[in-house]
Protein backbone atom coordinates (compact mmCIF):
# COMPACT_ATOMS: atom_id res chain seq x y z
CA UNK A 1 0.00 0.00 0.00
CA UNK A 2 1.44 3.45 -0.96
CA UNK A 3 1.28 6.67 0.97
CA UNK A 4 -1.57 8.11 -1.09
CA UNK A 5 -3.79 5.32 0.05
CA UNK A 6 -2.97 6.09 3.65
CA UNK A 7 -3.82 9.73 3.17
CA UNK A 8 -7.09 8.86 1.51
CA UNK A 9 -8.17 6.74 4.41
CA UNK A 10 -7.18 9.44 6.83
CA UNK A 11 -9.10 11.98 4.87
CA UNK A 12 -12.26 9.88 4.99
CA UNK A 13 -11.91 9.45 8.75
CA UNK A 14 -11.61 13.17 9.21
CA UNK A 15 -14.70 13.68 7.07
CA UNK A 16 -16.67 11.25 9.12
CA UNK A 17 -15.53 12.86 12.30
CA UNK A 18 -16.58 16.22 10.97
CA UNK A 19 -20.07 14.95 10.19
CA UNK A 20 -20.41 13.34 13.63
CA UNK A 21 -19.33 16.53 15.32
CA UNK A 22 -21.93 18.53 13.44
CA UNK A 23 -24.60 16.00 14.38
CA UNK A 24 -23.69 16.20 18.07
CA UNK A 25 -23.97 19.96 17.96
CA UNK A 26 -27.44 19.76 16.41
CA UNK A 27 -28.61 17.13 19.04
CA UNK A 28 -27.20 19.21 21.88
CA UNK A 29 -29.10 22.24 20.67
CA UNK A 30 -32.34 20.27 20.46
CA UNK A 31 -31.77 18.83 24.01
CA UNK A 32 -31.17 22.35 25.36
CA UNK A 33 -34.41 23.59 23.81
CA UNK A 34 -36.41 20.65 25.22
CA UNK A 35 -34.87 21.05 28.66
CA UNK A 36 -35.65 24.76 28.62
CA UNK A 37 -39.26 24.04 27.74
CA UNK A 38 -39.56 21.47 30.61
CA UNK A 39 -38.14 23.91 33.12
CA UNK A 40 -40.56 26.55 31.91
CA UNK A 41 -43.51 24.16 32.27
CA UNK A 42 -42.48 23.13 35.79
CA UNK A 43 -42.07 26.76 36.77
CA UNK A 44 -45.50 27.60 35.43
CA UNK A 45 -46.98 24.60 37.26
CA UNK A 46 -45.36 25.63 40.55
CA UNK A 47 -46.89 29.09 40.17
CA UNK A 48 -50.37 27.57 40.20
CA UNK A 49 -52.18 27.27 43.53
CA UNK A 50 -51.96 23.59 44.64
CA UNK A 51 -55.16 21.62 45.03
CA UNK A 52 -55.11 18.72 47.53
CA UNK A 53 -57.58 15.93 48.08
CA UNK A 54 -58.61 15.38 51.70
CA UNK A 55 -56.27 12.44 52.42
CA UNK A 56 -54.49 13.49 55.60
CA UNK A 57 -55.33 11.22 58.54
CA UNK A 58 -55.78 12.77 61.97
CA UNK A 59 -53.31 12.04 64.73
CA UNK A 60 -54.85 10.16 67.68
CA UNK A 61 -53.28 10.67 71.09
CA UNK A 62 -54.49 10.82 74.67
CA UNK A 63 -53.45 10.78 78.30
CA UNK A 64 -54.88 8.56 81.05
CA UNK A 65 -54.63 9.16 84.80
CA UNK A 66 -53.83 7.33 86.93
CA UNK A 67 -51.98 4.50 85.20
CA UNK A 68 -52.60 2.19 88.17
CA UNK A 69 -55.65 1.92 90.40
CA UNK A 70 -57.98 -0.28 92.39
CA UNK A 71 -61.55 -1.41 91.71
CA UNK A 72 -62.68 1.89 93.24
CA UNK A 73 -60.45 4.08 91.07
CA UNK A 74 -61.98 6.45 88.52
CA UNK A 75 -59.71 6.52 85.48
CA UNK A 76 -59.77 9.76 83.48
CA UNK A 77 -58.88 10.00 79.78
CA UNK A 78 -58.17 13.16 77.76
CA UNK A 79 -57.92 13.04 73.97
CA UNK A 80 -57.11 16.74 73.53
CA UNK A 81 -53.62 15.62 72.47
CA UNK A 82 -55.17 14.52 69.16
CA UNK A 83 -54.72 16.80 66.14
CA UNK A 84 -55.34 17.21 62.42
CA UNK A 85 -53.64 19.32 59.72
CA UNK A 86 -56.96 20.53 58.31
CA UNK A 87 -59.51 20.39 61.13
CA UNK A 88 -59.62 22.21 64.42
CA UNK A 89 -59.42 20.11 67.58
CA UNK A 90 -63.02 21.00 68.39
CA UNK A 91 -64.14 19.46 65.09
CA UNK A 92 -62.52 16.09 65.73
CA UNK A 93 -64.68 13.28 67.13
CA UNK A 94 -63.51 10.51 69.47
CA UNK A 95 -64.79 7.23 70.87
CA UNK A 96 -63.41 4.75 73.44
CA UNK A 97 -62.87 1.01 73.85
CA UNK A 98 -62.20 0.58 77.58
CA UNK A 99 -60.93 -3.01 77.47
CA UNK A 100 -59.19 -3.13 74.10
CA UNK A 101 -61.44 -5.96 72.91
CA UNK A 102 -62.38 -4.38 69.60
CA UNK A 103 -65.84 -3.39 70.82
CA UNK A 104 -66.39 0.35 71.05
CA UNK A 105 -67.98 1.23 74.38
CA UNK A 106 -68.92 4.84 73.55
CA UNK A 107 -70.39 6.68 70.58
CA UNK A 108 -68.47 9.33 68.64
CA UNK A 109 -68.44 12.68 70.40
CA UNK A 110 -66.52 15.94 70.15
CA UNK A 111 -66.01 15.87 73.93
CA UNK A 112 -62.39 14.90 74.45
CA UNK A 113 -62.56 13.76 78.09
CA UNK A 114 -64.26 10.80 79.76
CA UNK A 115 -63.99 8.55 82.82
CA UNK A 116 -64.28 4.84 83.51
CA UNK A 117 -64.09 2.36 86.41
CA UNK A 118 -63.37 -1.37 86.23
CA UNK A 119 -65.14 -4.18 88.06
CA UNK A 120 -62.32 -6.69 87.82
CA UNK A 121 -58.59 -6.70 88.42
CA UNK A 122 -56.30 -6.90 85.41
CA UNK A 123 -54.24 -5.00 82.87
CA UNK A 124 -56.47 -3.18 80.38
CA UNK A 125 -55.66 -1.61 76.99
CA UNK A 126 -57.71 1.55 76.49
CA UNK A 127 -58.21 2.26 72.79
CA UNK A 128 -59.03 5.70 71.35
CA UNK A 129 -60.30 6.32 67.82
CA UNK A 130 -60.15 9.88 66.47
CA UNK A 131 -62.20 10.86 63.38
CA UNK A 132 -61.93 14.03 61.27
CA UNK A 133 -64.66 15.80 59.31
CA UNK A 134 -63.88 13.74 56.18
CA UNK A 135 -64.44 10.49 58.11
CA UNK A 136 -60.75 9.56 58.20
CA UNK A 137 -59.71 7.84 61.44
CA UNK A 138 -56.68 6.94 63.47
CA UNK A 139 -56.21 5.10 66.79
CA UNK A 140 -54.05 5.26 69.90
CA UNK A 141 -53.67 2.92 72.85
CA UNK A 142 -52.65 3.27 76.51
CA UNK A 143 -52.68 0.61 79.26
CA UNK A 144 -53.83 0.78 82.87
CA UNK A 145 -53.44 -1.70 85.70
CA UNK A 146 -56.43 -2.37 87.92
CA UNK A 147 -56.10 -4.29 91.15
CA UNK A 148 -55.16 -4.18 94.75
CA UNK A 149 -51.79 -3.64 96.33
CA UNK A 150 -49.76 -6.10 98.35
CA UNK A 151 -48.49 -4.52 101.55
CA UNK A 152 -46.20 -5.80 104.25
CA UNK A 153 -48.00 -5.82 107.60
CA UNK A 154 -46.63 -6.08 111.09
CA UNK A 155 -45.96 -9.64 112.23
CA UNK A 156 -45.60 -10.73 115.86
CA UNK A 157 -43.06 -13.43 114.99
CA UNK A 158 -39.89 -14.05 113.01
CA UNK A 159 -40.56 -17.78 112.74
CA UNK A 160 -41.35 -19.05 109.28
CA UNK A 161 -45.07 -19.21 108.50
CA UNK A 162 -46.18 -22.07 106.26
CA UNK A 163 -49.98 -22.05 106.04
CA UNK A 164 -52.77 -19.47 106.33
CA UNK A 165 -56.55 -19.85 106.48
CA UNK A 166 -59.43 -17.42 107.04
CA UNK A 167 -62.81 -18.26 108.53
CA UNK A 168 -64.03 -14.79 107.55
CA UNK A 169 -62.50 -11.48 106.58
CA UNK A 170 -61.87 -10.62 110.23
CA UNK A 171 -60.98 -14.08 111.53
CA UNK A 172 -57.75 -15.61 110.24
CA UNK A 173 -55.09 -18.09 111.32
CA UNK A 174 -51.49 -18.82 110.35
CA UNK A 175 -49.14 -21.57 111.53
CA UNK A 176 -45.45 -22.28 111.15
CA UNK A 177 -42.13 -23.22 112.69
CA UNK A 178 -41.63 -24.11 116.37
CA UNK A 179 -45.36 -24.60 116.87
CA UNK A 180 -46.11 -20.97 115.98
CA UNK A 181 -49.81 -20.08 115.80
CA UNK A 182 -51.05 -16.59 114.91
CA UNK A 183 -54.57 -15.17 114.93
CA UNK A 184 -55.98 -12.18 113.06
CA UNK A 185 -58.96 -10.38 114.61
CA UNK A 186 -59.69 -7.89 111.85
CA UNK A 187 -57.22 -5.34 113.21
CA UNK A 188 -53.89 -7.04 113.91
CA UNK A 189 -52.10 -10.39 114.13
CA UNK A 190 -51.16 -11.78 117.53
CA UNK A 191 -49.41 -14.86 118.92
CA UNK A 192 -51.65 -17.55 120.37
CA UNK A 193 -50.60 -20.10 122.98
CA UNK A 194 -49.55 -23.29 121.24
CA UNK A 195 -49.43 -26.75 122.85
CA UNK A 196 -46.49 -27.85 120.68
CA UNK A 197 -43.06 -26.85 119.48
CA UNK A 198 -43.28 -29.01 116.39
CA UNK A 199 -43.18 -27.56 112.87
CA UNK A 200 -46.78 -26.83 111.85
CA UNK A 201 -47.48 -26.96 108.11
CA UNK A 202 -51.27 -26.93 107.66
CA UNK A 203 -54.32 -25.22 109.15
CA UNK A 204 -58.04 -25.41 108.29
CA UNK A 205 -61.23 -24.33 110.04
CA UNK A 206 -64.77 -25.66 109.88
CA UNK A 207 -66.16 -22.71 111.82
CA UNK A 208 -64.94 -19.95 114.09
CA UNK A 209 -64.70 -22.39 117.03
CA UNK A 210 -63.70 -25.57 115.22
CA UNK A 211 -60.25 -25.70 113.67
CA UNK A 212 -57.39 -28.09 112.97
CA UNK A 213 -53.64 -27.81 112.48
CA UNK A 214 -51.11 -30.50 111.57
CA UNK A 215 -47.36 -30.81 111.44
CA UNK A 216 -44.24 -32.82 111.95
CA UNK A 217 -43.76 -35.30 114.78
CA UNK A 218 -47.23 -36.81 114.34
CA UNK A 219 -48.74 -33.49 115.41
CA UNK A 220 -52.48 -32.95 115.15
CA UNK A 221 -54.00 -30.00 116.98
CA UNK A 222 -57.66 -29.15 117.49
CA UNK A 223 -59.12 -25.73 118.27
CA UNK A 224 -62.33 -25.46 120.27
CA UNK A 225 -63.63 -23.46 123.22
CA UNK A 226 -61.11 -20.74 122.43
CA UNK A 227 -57.92 -22.81 122.78
CA UNK A 228 -55.66 -25.26 120.95
CA UNK A 229 -55.10 -28.80 122.28
CA UNK A 230 -53.24 -31.88 121.05
CA UNK A 231 -55.55 -34.43 119.45
CA UNK A 232 -53.97 -37.76 120.38
CA UNK A 233 -56.42 -40.30 118.94
CA UNK A 234 -54.69 -40.74 115.59
CA UNK A 235 -52.05 -43.15 114.28
CA UNK A 236 -48.63 -41.50 113.98
CA UNK A 237 -47.52 -40.06 110.65
CA UNK A 238 -45.54 -37.21 109.09
CA UNK A 239 -48.53 -34.97 108.50
CA UNK A 240 -48.38 -32.37 105.76
CA UNK A 241 -51.84 -30.87 105.14
CA UNK A 242 -55.42 -30.78 106.40
CA UNK A 243 -58.83 -30.16 104.80
CA UNK A 244 -62.36 -30.30 106.22
CA UNK A 245 -65.70 -30.54 104.46
CA UNK A 246 -67.69 -30.42 107.70
CA UNK A 247 -67.28 -30.92 111.43
CA UNK A 248 -67.57 -34.68 110.91
CA UNK A 249 -65.69 -35.10 107.63
CA UNK A 250 -62.03 -34.15 107.41
CA UNK A 251 -58.84 -35.29 105.74
CA UNK A 252 -55.13 -35.24 106.59
CA UNK A 253 -52.29 -35.87 104.18
CA UNK A 254 -49.03 -37.50 105.23
CA UNK A 255 -45.62 -38.34 103.87
CA UNK A 256 -44.39 -41.89 103.30
CA UNK A 257 -42.64 -41.73 106.65
CA UNK A 258 -46.02 -42.65 108.14
CA UNK A 259 -46.73 -45.73 110.20
CA UNK A 260 -46.72 -49.09 108.43
CA UNK A 261 -49.91 -51.10 108.46
CA UNK A 262 -49.69 -53.98 110.92
CA UNK A 263 -51.37 -56.42 108.56
CA UNK A 264 -49.53 -55.28 105.44
CA UNK A 265 -45.97 -54.29 106.24
CA UNK A 266 -45.31 -53.03 102.70
CA UNK A 267 -48.07 -50.44 102.89
CA UNK A 268 -48.00 -46.90 104.21
CA UNK A 269 -50.81 -44.72 105.41
CA UNK A 270 -50.72 -41.54 103.31
CA UNK A 271 -54.21 -40.12 103.86
CA UNK A 272 -56.31 -40.14 107.03
CA UNK A 273 -60.00 -39.42 107.43
CA UNK A 274 -61.95 -37.96 110.36
CA UNK A 275 -65.50 -39.11 111.06
CA UNK A 276 -66.39 -36.65 113.81
CA UNK A 277 -64.91 -38.82 116.57
CA UNK A 278 -61.51 -40.11 115.55
CA UNK A 279 -59.10 -40.46 112.65
CA UNK A 280 -58.39 -43.60 110.61
CA UNK A 281 -56.21 -44.49 107.63
CA UNK A 282 -58.02 -44.11 104.32
CA UNK A 283 -55.32 -45.01 101.80
CA UNK A 284 -52.29 -47.19 101.40
CA UNK A 285 -49.30 -46.80 99.14
CA UNK A 286 -46.01 -44.95 99.00
CA UNK A 287 -47.51 -41.51 98.50
CA UNK A 288 -46.06 -38.23 99.70
CA UNK A 289 -49.12 -35.98 99.99
CA UNK A 290 -48.69 -32.20 100.27
CA UNK A 291 -52.16 -30.80 99.62
CA UNK A 292 -55.80 -31.95 99.68
CA UNK A 293 -58.89 -30.26 98.26
CA UNK A 294 -62.48 -31.54 98.30
CA UNK A 295 -65.49 -30.22 96.41
CA UNK A 296 -67.87 -32.64 98.10
CA UNK A 297 -67.75 -36.01 99.83
CA UNK A 298 -67.55 -37.82 96.48
CA UNK A 299 -65.05 -35.60 94.73
CA UNK A 300 -61.64 -34.92 96.22
CA UNK A 301 -58.09 -34.37 95.02
CA UNK A 302 -54.67 -34.81 96.59
CA UNK A 303 -51.26 -33.88 95.18
CA UNK A 304 -47.68 -34.35 96.26
CA UNK A 305 -44.31 -35.74 95.36
CA UNK A 306 -44.23 -38.94 93.29
CA UNK A 307 -42.70 -41.85 95.20
CA UNK A 308 -41.64 -44.88 93.23
CA UNK A 309 -44.07 -45.31 90.36
CA UNK A 310 -46.78 -43.02 91.78
CA UNK A 311 -47.79 -39.97 89.75
CA UNK A 312 -48.23 -37.52 92.60
CA UNK A 313 -51.90 -36.77 91.72
CA UNK A 314 -54.79 -38.72 93.25
CA UNK A 315 -58.58 -38.53 92.94
CA UNK A 316 -61.24 -39.66 95.41
CA UNK A 317 -64.62 -40.74 94.00
CA UNK A 318 -66.44 -41.40 97.27
CA UNK A 319 -65.16 -44.95 97.58
CA UNK A 320 -61.42 -45.01 96.95
CA UNK A 321 -58.37 -43.03 95.91
CA UNK A 322 -56.99 -43.56 92.40
CA UNK A 323 -53.84 -42.26 90.79
CA UNK A 324 -54.20 -39.80 87.89
CA UNK A 325 -51.54 -39.02 85.29
CA UNK A 326 -49.30 -36.09 86.14
CA UNK A 327 -47.89 -34.20 83.11
CA UNK A 328 -45.66 -31.91 85.16
CA UNK A 329 -43.45 -31.48 88.21
CA UNK A 330 -43.94 -32.75 91.76
CA UNK A 331 -46.72 -30.69 93.32
CA UNK A 332 -47.17 -28.71 96.53
CA UNK A 333 -50.70 -27.31 96.34
CA UNK A 334 -54.07 -27.96 94.71
CA UNK A 335 -57.25 -25.86 94.51
CA UNK A 336 -60.57 -26.38 92.71
CA UNK A 337 -62.76 -23.28 92.30
CA UNK A 338 -65.33 -25.50 90.57
CA UNK A 339 -65.78 -29.23 89.83
CA UNK A 340 -64.52 -28.89 86.26
CA UNK A 341 -61.77 -26.39 86.87
CA UNK A 342 -58.82 -27.18 89.11
CA UNK A 343 -55.27 -25.95 89.54
CA UNK A 344 -52.08 -27.35 91.04
CA UNK A 345 -48.59 -25.88 91.41
CA UNK A 346 -45.12 -27.19 92.09
CA UNK A 347 -41.62 -26.59 90.83
CA UNK A 348 -42.05 -24.05 88.03
CA UNK A 349 -45.20 -25.67 86.68
CA UNK A 350 -48.86 -24.66 86.88
CA UNK A 351 -51.27 -27.48 85.99
CA UNK A 352 -54.94 -27.19 85.11
CA UNK A 353 -57.64 -29.86 85.34
CA UNK A 354 -60.92 -30.12 83.43
CA UNK A 355 -62.43 -32.30 86.13
CA UNK A 356 -60.68 -35.48 85.09
CA UNK A 357 -57.46 -34.86 83.15
CA UNK A 358 -54.55 -32.58 83.95
CA UNK A 359 -52.46 -30.53 81.51
CA UNK A 360 -49.68 -27.97 81.78
CA UNK A 361 -51.13 -24.46 81.78
CA UNK A 362 -47.98 -22.42 82.36
CA UNK A 363 -44.27 -22.87 82.93
CA UNK A 364 -42.72 -20.25 85.20
CA UNK A 365 -39.01 -19.52 85.39
CA UNK A 366 -38.67 -19.66 89.16
CA UNK A 367 -37.17 -21.56 92.08
CA UNK A 368 -40.42 -23.09 93.40
CA UNK A 369 -44.19 -22.59 93.60
CA UNK A 370 -45.58 -23.58 96.99
CA UNK A 371 -49.24 -22.61 97.23
CA UNK A 372 -52.24 -21.59 95.12
CA UNK A 373 -55.72 -20.33 95.96
CA UNK A 374 -58.66 -19.11 93.91
CA UNK A 375 -61.24 -16.59 95.05
CA UNK A 376 -63.26 -17.24 91.87
CA UNK A 377 -62.81 -19.22 88.67
CA UNK A 378 -61.18 -16.24 86.96
CA UNK A 379 -59.34 -14.85 89.99
CA UNK A 380 -56.42 -17.01 91.12
CA UNK A 381 -53.14 -16.57 92.96
CA UNK A 382 -49.95 -18.53 93.57
CA UNK A 383 -46.88 -17.86 95.71
CA UNK A 384 -43.35 -19.18 95.85
CA UNK A 385 -39.78 -18.12 95.24
CA UNK A 386 -38.50 -16.58 92.05
CA UNK A 387 -35.05 -17.49 93.37
CA UNK A 388 -33.67 -18.65 96.70
CA UNK A 389 -34.90 -16.34 99.50
CA UNK A 390 -36.79 -14.04 97.13
CA UNK A 391 -40.56 -14.27 97.24
CA UNK A 392 -42.85 -14.18 94.21
CA UNK A 393 -46.60 -13.70 93.69
CA UNK A 394 -48.49 -14.74 90.56
CA UNK A 395 -51.98 -13.66 89.53
CA UNK A 396 -54.44 -15.38 87.17
CA UNK A 397 -56.90 -12.98 85.52
CA UNK A 398 -59.08 -15.49 83.72
CA UNK A 399 -56.81 -15.80 80.69
CA UNK A 400 -53.18 -15.95 81.80
CA UNK A 401 -50.79 -15.93 84.75
CA UNK A 402 -48.42 -13.04 85.40
CA UNK A 403 -46.02 -11.94 88.12
CA UNK A 404 -47.38 -9.03 90.13
CA UNK A 405 -45.63 -6.31 92.05
CA UNK A 406 -45.14 -7.04 95.75
CA UNK A 407 -42.88 -5.99 98.62
CA UNK A 408 -39.36 -7.40 98.48
CA UNK A 409 -39.54 -10.34 100.89
CA UNK A 410 -38.11 -13.84 101.22
CA UNK A 411 -39.85 -17.08 100.18
CA UNK A 412 -43.64 -17.13 100.40
CA UNK A 413 -45.25 -20.45 101.41
CA UNK A 414 -48.99 -19.93 101.87
CA UNK A 415 -51.80 -17.85 100.37
CA UNK A 416 -55.52 -17.44 101.02
CA UNK A 417 -58.21 -15.09 99.70
CA UNK A 418 -61.49 -14.33 101.44
CA UNK A 419 -62.77 -12.56 98.30
CA UNK A 420 -61.41 -11.25 95.01
CA UNK A 421 -60.47 -8.02 96.77
CA UNK A 422 -58.96 -9.33 100.02
CA UNK A 423 -56.12 -11.80 100.48
CA UNK A 424 -53.17 -12.82 102.61
CA UNK A 425 -49.76 -14.43 102.02
CA UNK A 426 -47.27 -15.74 104.59
CA UNK A 427 -43.70 -16.93 104.42
CA UNK A 428 -40.19 -17.09 105.67
CA UNK A 429 -39.08 -15.06 108.72
CA UNK A 430 -42.67 -14.49 109.81
CA UNK A 431 -43.53 -12.39 106.75
CA UNK A 432 -47.21 -11.46 106.35
CA UNK A 433 -48.50 -9.68 103.26
CA UNK A 434 -51.99 -8.26 102.82
CA UNK A 435 -53.75 -7.65 99.50
CA UNK A 436 -56.61 -5.18 99.21
CA UNK A 437 -58.27 -3.51 96.25
CA UNK A 438 -59.96 -0.96 98.47
CA UNK A 439 -56.82 0.99 99.42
Amino acid sequence: MDGSGDRRVLGNEEGVRGEVGASEVREGAIYSVVLSLLVTLVALQCQKKPTYSRSYFPEAAFAVTPKWGTLNTVFSVDASLSSDDEDELSELEVRWDWEGDGKWDTEYTTAKTDTHTYGKSGVYAILLETRDTDGLTNTACETVTVGGKWKLVESPTTEGLISVYFVSENDGWAVGARGTILHYDGIAWSLVTSPTKEYLVGVHFVSADDGWAVGEGDTVLHYSDGRWTVFAAIPPGGFTCVFFLSASDGWIGASTIGKRSSDSPRSYYSIYRYNGIDWSADSTGGWNIHSICFLNENNGWAVGYPVGSSSGIFHYDGLRWEEVENPGDPLYSVCFPSPNDGWAVGGGTILRCDGSEWSISKQIDCYELYSTHFAAEDEGWAVGSVEFRKGMILHYDGSDWSIVSAPDVADLYGIYFTSVSNGWAVGKDGVILHYSSDD
